[in-house]
C-alpha cells in the first residue's frame, strides 16, 4: 500500500511539471462554449450568450437579455500521463438598460484542475491555472459593434497572474426583413489573448512562455423565423504569437452550421487545423423555468490536439418572450423529486451505502402524452470497504430527453423516458497506509452517458395539472477512471406543478 501511495504522488508531481510548461500557452486557449464546439468552434461573428466574450468581445453587445452560463467541458485522458484536466468557466452578460447607446457588461471566471490530486501527510499536490475577465462592449451605430476583454491569468508554477487582453469589431446588416423573417449578414474580427510573456525564475531553472495570441476573421449568415433559425459561420484563424511554434499550429480554418427548431437545436462544424481535419457534433435542448427564466442545455464532442473533449453547458437567461414562444406549443410543467442512488458496478468494493438524491425537470408538452423533458440531478453515496478505505462519491447530471405517458385514463399512467446528458462524478478516497499513515486522493470526471427509466404518475384530485409519480432510473456513462462508477441506480418520488 505505501509504495501504491508514493507512485500516485510520482504520477500526480509529473502532471503538474507537464501542465506549468504546457498550459501556460493552451490554457486560455481551450474554448468552453459547448454551442460554438458543435459548430466546429466558429464563432467570431456568430457566438452567443455570455461567452461569446471569447470570440469576439463585440458580440456582448447584441445580447438583449441578462444571462449566465456555467460550462463543464473536459479534455479527455491524456496518454502521457493517464491523466484528465478538467475546466470549468462561469459567465456572465449584462445588457445596461438606459444607456443611449446598447451597452453590455460581462464577467469570467476559468478554472483548470487535473483530474487526480493527492494528500500524503499534509503535503498537498493540486495544480490549478485560473483566469478571471471582465468585459465590455457598445454598438455605437445601428450595424457596428466594438468590444474588449480584459483578464488576469494565473498559471500554476510561474512566478505571478498576468494580464490577457481580447479585442473586437463587428458589423452586422439586415438583407431582408418581413414580419417575422430575415436574413442578417455578419462580418467579424478579433485579437485574442494578447498580453505579456509568462515567466518562472528559481535557484534551478528560468523559463519564458508567450501567450497564445490569435488574430481571427469572421462571417456569418443567419435565416431566420418566429420558430426556426439556421445559422452558417466561416472563422480563419492566424496563430501569430510566438508560442504557436511550440505546438505546431499553422493557419487554422472552421466551418459551422446549426439549425434550432423551436427547442432543439443540431449543429455541425468541420475544423482544418495543421493539415487535419476534423468533424464536429453537437446539438442544443431549451426549456422554461418559472418567473420568464429560460434555460438551455448544450452538448459538442470535439476532437483536439490532447484528445477529445466532450463539452457539456447549462445557461439561464431572463427571457420572457421566448418562454412566451415555447407555451405557445403546449403546457409547461415543473417536476420536484427526492429519492436515493446506488452506484451499482463500483469495481473492487464489497458494499455500497445508498446516498440521498434531489432531481429537478421541466417538461414541455408536444402531444397529450409525450412530452420533452430537461433535468438537473444530485446525489451523494459514502462507502467503506474491508480494508477501511473510505470513498464519498458525490453525483451530479444535466440533461435531456422524451418523456412518453400511456394513459388509460382513471388519473393513474405508467410512462417510459429516456434521454442524454452531461454527468459529473466527484471522488474523495481516503485509505491508510501500512505504516499507518493516512493518503487521501480526490478525483473528478465529466463524461457522457444514457439514462433510462419506467415510472408511475398518479394525478391529483381537483387540481388541474398536479401530479404525484414514482420512477425507477438507471444511468450508464464511460468515465475515464476505473474507480468509478458506470451505472447509478436512482429511484425517486416526484411531485409535479403547472
Amino acid at each position: 500500500m505505501q509504495a501504491s501511495a508514493r507512485v500516485r504522488l510520482v504520477t500526480i508531481a509529473a502532471i503538474s511539471c507537464w501542465g506549468t510548461d504546457a498550459f501556460a500557452q493552451v490554457f486560455l486557449r481551450i474554448d468552453t462554449d459547448p454551442r460554438a464546439a458543435g459548430m466546429a468552434t466558429v464563432g467570431t461573428a456568430t457566438a452567443e450568450g455570455p461567452n461569446a466574450a471569447y470570440y469576439n468581445p463585440a458580440l456582448l453587445a447584441l445580447e438583449l437579455d441578462p444571462s449566465v452560463l456555467v460550462s463543464l467541458p473536459v479534455t479527455q485522458q491524456i496518454p502521457q500521463l493517464s491523466n484528465t484536466i478538467f475546466i470549468r468557466e462561469l459567465s456572465s452578460v449584462f445588457p445596461l438598460s438606459g444607456a443611449r447607446i446598447p451597452l453590455a457588461v460581462g464577467i469570467n471566471y476559468r478554472r483548470l484542475s487535473y483530474g487526480i490530486t493527492g494528500r500524503l501527510e499534509g503535503d498537498e499536490i493540486d495544480a490549478v491555472d485560473w483566469a478571471l475577465g471582465f468585459s465590455f462592449a457598445a454598438r455605437p451605430l445601428a450595424g457596428l459593434a466594438a468590444g474588449a476583454r480584459f483578464q488576469v491569468v494565473s498559471v500554476e508554477g510561474f512566478d505571478r497572474a498576468e494580464p490577457s487582453f481580447d479585442l473586437g469589431v463587428l458589423g452586422t446588416h439586415r438583407l431582408v426583413a418581413y414580419d417575422d423573417n430575415f436574413v442578417e449578414g455578419r462580418v467579424g474580427m478579433s485579437v485574442r489573448r494578447w498580453g505579456p510573456d509568462f515567466r518562472a525564475e528559481t535557484t534551478i531553472f528560468s523559463t519564458v512562455q508567450p501567450q497564445d495570441t490569435d488574430l481571427a476573421w469572421g462571417t456569418g449568415l443567419i435565416l431566420g423565423s418566429r420558430r426556426t433559425r439556421l445559422t452558417l459561420g466561416v472563422d480563419l484563424v492566424d496563430p501569430v504569437g510566438d508560442s504557436a511554434n511550440f505546438v505546431n499550429r499553422e493557419f487554422e480554418q472552421f466551418y459551422g452550421a446549426e439549425l434550432e427548431v423551436l427547442t432543439l437545436a443540431a449543429r455541425v462544424g468541420h475544423a482544418e487545423i495543421s493539415g487535419n481535419e476534423h468533424p464536429h457534433l453537437g446539438f442544443g435542448l431549451a426549456f422554461p423555468f418559472p418567473a420568464g427564466l429560460l434555460g438551455r442545455f448544450d452538448y459538442a464532442r470535439e476532437p483536439t490536439a490532447l484528445g477529445a473533449h466532450d463539452r457539456f453547458g447549462m445557461s439561464l437567461r431572463w427571457a420572457p418572450d421566448a418562454r412566451e414562444l415555447l407555451e405557445d406549443t403546449g403546457r409547461i410543467r415543473t417536476r420536484f423529486a427526492v429519492g436515493v442512488v446506488d452506484p451499482a458496478d463500483a469495481p473492487g468494493n464489497q458494499a455500497w451505502d445508498i446516498g440521498p438524491s434531489l432531481r429537478v425537470a421541466t417538461q414541455l408538452e408536444l402531444t397529450r402524452d409525450t412530452d420533452l423533458e430537461t433535468w438537473f440531478a444530485w446525489g451523494w453515496v459514502q462507502d467503506q470497504d474491508d480494508n477501511a478505505a473510505e470513498s464519498n462519491f458525490t453525483f451530479v447530471q444535466f440533461g435531456g430527453g422524451v418523456r412518453q405517458a400511456f394513459d388509460f385514463g382513471r388519473g393513474a399512467r405508467p410512462y417510459a423516458c429516456a434521454g442524454f446528458g452531461g454527468y459529473r462524478i466527484g471522488e474523495s478516497h481516503t485509505e491508510t497506509t501500512d505504516d499507518g499513515r493516512e493518503f487521501t486522493e480526490r478525483g473528478q470526471v465529466v463524461a457522457p452517458g444514457y439514462t433510462l427509466g419506467v415510472g408511475y404518475e398518479f394525478d391529483i384530485p381537483e387540481s388541474p395539472g398536479r401530479s404525484i409519480d414514482v420512477a425507477l432510473l438507471v444511468h450508464n456513462f464511460r468515465p475515464q477512471f476505473l474507480r468509478h462508477p458506470e451505472t447509478w441506480w436512482e429511484l425517486n418520488v416526484g411531485f409535479t406543478l403547472p
